[in-house]
């Protein structure tokens, strides 16, 4: 088969086309270019999206990953050789499976292919999909060969009878499947048989001791009942006795009642008593409350300390008084200093003018004036008196000292008339309350009156009612005792109650536990199931426990020599695979490696020329350990694969040095020359080598 064109609606290709050509194709772009979603794109026009992937925390499934950027619907065309006739496969998305619809033709003809969706790979390539993946289909980071069944039938089929269709590793799951449904563990047909096995065999061994306990307890029983029908004839005698007694006794607590219920004819029912004594409680509650309120109401605060300058008057006065008394004060203040000063201002003139003029009618002049002085200093002394004496009236020292005094004076006397005010209203809310309590009361003694008449105030109200309760309470007292004898008397005449003698109810108690062991006992043995029918399971069981056992045994012997078969078939093919593998390693290292192996568990190791001992992967360096795979794979594939098979080849040689690298492009450019080969790779020494050697050679 040739691959000739790809043209993709998938990932970030958005019908994007690649041409190709026969034998070895380098295909070179940088990363992100699309090599790998190209590759993945090939595969899934061949095979289809596996929509069975599902998401983990390092990868997502194709369906999720190639998701077309450009949000249309996956869609692609791959153009190819098969079989000498051209062939046309597109694919389509419908529903919820991408690329899920196939359409193929022949390129010539335009006639429909029959080639299914799904297993369209394996009609054209002959192998399926998980066998091309594992050989011919090299992915980025997926050169190691992993097992698989369908690969391990394959090479299976090398050196059978060609038959393909099974694996060792599948029989021997199926066997280990048929093994572990047998028994694994604890778990399985086996232990699930003799687990039954065990439970009916302790089935019968409970119904074995379950009859041995029903006989005892039916022996009880009947001795219990024979003794029990020898003490109830003594039981009946002593009720006679006892029921004749109890009706005299009844009958003279009978006549005491009736002479008892004359006394409380004409009380009130209890309920009613029981009501009148609370509301008296409460009355009487009430008033000591509101009592004790009023004896706790606080009394009217005492007047402030007062100026005697203010005494009698009330904040208002005091107020308007203060203010006019400040205001006297400044103005006597005034006055007080303006006369020392005139007095000096009129001698200074005198004085001035005497000494000047020296004239005899200015010296009476300066009498006058002297006469004026004394009359100035007067005033002066009787302003400063006036203003002392209102200083001393009020206690202060200036007017602003006053003012100060007479408001705080005034406020004192505003909040004791606020208290007063309030102290009067709460008092009057009081004497409120308690007249309207007191109001109460007439209607409560006319009530007591109606059955003690005598009653005239609160104190004989309640001790009435008391004694009415009292009575009340004697009589139903008198009442349940009547009752009780009612009771014996009916009890005495009732044989087999609560008066029984004590032997006889001590064996009704045994009898009825026993009785009930004997029920339930009866019970189980009827749930346990028919001990024929349980026998009869236990050797049933028995042989299927057997007949399991050795099957196990025969299943584990089947494993055992497939095992060894499976060891002797990968001794013929692995030679095959590991000679090819092993002459590949030797042309990519320069004959430096020249042994391969492959083990049953695709594990691989190589060895040095002219050496002994074979180094494990692990042991190589990373471009190595790409040589050593890349070489198995291209050896698996040239065993499992038809010749036809094109290989694809993701960024393989990125490790590879300049000489391997070398050695790598000439066998694979031999090998295009028996088949197609895509080379993908992110760097130029592929292309370098190619333009340097030669291009590549189509197959012949």
């Amino acid at each position: 088969m040739i691959l000739r064109t790809m043209q993709a609606v998938f990932g970030r290709l958005d019908g994007e086309k690649l041409e190709l050509r026969p034998g070895l194709n380098v295909l070179e772009s940088p990363n992100e270019s699309g090599k790998s979603t190209w590759c993945a794109f090939l595969l899934a026009m061949l095979y289809g999206v596996d929509t069975a992937q599902r998401a983990t925390r390092t990868t997502l499934p194709d369906k999720t990953r190639y998701q077309p950027w450009s949000g249309k619907p996956m869609a692609g065309r791959l153009e190819l050789t098969w079989q000498g006739r051209p062939v046309v496969l597109e694919r389509t998305t419908a529903g919820r499976t991408p690329l899920g619809v196939l359409r193929a033709w022949d390129g010539e003809s335009g006639r429909a292919l029959d080639l299914p969706a799904a297993g369209c790979g394996q009609a054209l390539l002959g192998v399926e999909r998980s066998v091309y993946e594992r050989s011919g289909f090299l992915r980025q980071g997926g050169l190691p060969l992993t097992g698989d069944h369908a690969l391990e039938a394959r090479l299976s089929a090398l050196v059978s009878a060609g038959d393909d269709a099974v694996s060792c590793g599948a029989a021997m799951a199926r066997l280990r499947e048929q093994r572990n449904r047998c028994r694994h563990n604890r778990t399985g047909l086996l232990p699930q048989a003799q687990a039954e096995l065990a439970e009916v065999r302790a089935q019968l061994e409970a119904q074995r001791q379950l009859s041995a306990e029903i006989q005892g307890l039916r022996a009880q029983q009947a001795d219990l009942e024979a003794r029990r029908a020898a003490l109830a004839a003594d039981r009946d005698a002593r009720q006679a006795a006892r029921r004749d007694q109890a009706q005299a006794g009844w009958e003279k607590r009978r006549q005491a009642l009736r002479e008892r219920e004359a006394s409380v004819a004409g009380l009130p029912p209890m309920e009613e008593l029981q009501s009148l004594l609370r509301q008296l409680d409460v009355w009487r509650e009430t008033g000591a409350q509101l009592d004790e309120t009023l004896a706790a109401a606080p009394a009217p605060p005492d007047p402030p300390p007062c100026p005697p300058a203010l005494a009698g008057l009330d904040a208002a006065d005091v107020r308007r008084q203060a203010a006019a008394d400040a205001a006297r004060l400044e103005t006597l203040t005034r006055r007080g200093a303006r006369w020392p000063a005139a007095l000096l201002a009129v001698l200074a003139a005198a004085s001035a003018a005497a000494g000047l003029l020296a004239l005899r009618p200015l010296l009476a002049a300066a009498g006058l004036l002297l006469l004026l002085s004394a009359l100035a200093l007067a005033g002066g002394n009787r302003a400063r008196r006036r203003r002392h004496a209102l200083l001393t009236g009020y206690g202060a020292a200036d007017a602003v000292d006053l003012r100060r005094a007479a408001g705080d004076l005034a406020e004192a006397l505003e909040d004791r008339a606020r208290q007063q005010a309030e102290a009067a209203a709460l008092r009057d809310v009081l004497a409120r309350r308690r007249q309207a309590l007191d109001g109460q009361l007439p209607a409560l003694l006319d009530a007591v009156r109606a059955f003690a008449p005598e009653v005239g105030d609160e104190p004989a109200a309640r001790a009435a009612v008391q004694r009415a309760i009292h009575l009340r309470q004697f009589h139903e007292a008198a009442g349940r005792e009547e009752a009780r004898a009612r009771l014996a008397l009916l009890e005495s005449a009732a044989p087999g109650q609560t008066d029984a003698p004590a032997q006889l109810a001590g064996l009704d108690a045994q009898l009825a536990d026993v009785r009930s062991r004997l029920d339930r006992c009866l019970g189980r043995q009827a749930a346990s199931g028919d001990p024929a029918a349980l026998a009869a399971r236990e050797e049933a069981l028995a042989a299927e426990a057997e007949r399991l056992r050795q099957r196990y045994d025969a299943l584990t012997l089947a494993m055992e020599a497939l095992d060894q078969a499976n060891a002797a078939l990968q001794t013929r093919f692995a030679p095959q695979i590991n000679r090819l593998a092993g002459q590949y390693m030797a042309r990519m290292t320069g004959g430096r490696y020249d042994w391969v192996q492959l083990d049953r568990d695709m594990a691989v190791r190589a060895r040095e020329a002219g050496a002994t001992a074979a180094h494990p992967l692990q042991a190589l360096s990373a471009g190595t350990a790409d040589q050593l795979y890349l070489a198995v794979r291209l050896a698996v594939a040239e065993t499992v694969l038809p010749p036809d098979a094109p290989l694809v080849l993701d960024d393989a040689l990125v490790a590879f040095d300049d000489d391997r690298l070398a050695a790598a492009l000439e066998l694979l450019r031999e090998l295009g020359r028996r088949r197609q080969i895509l080379l993908f790779t992110c760097q130029r020494r592929e292309r370098a080598w190619l333009d340097a050697h030669g291009k590549e050679d189509a197959p012949a």
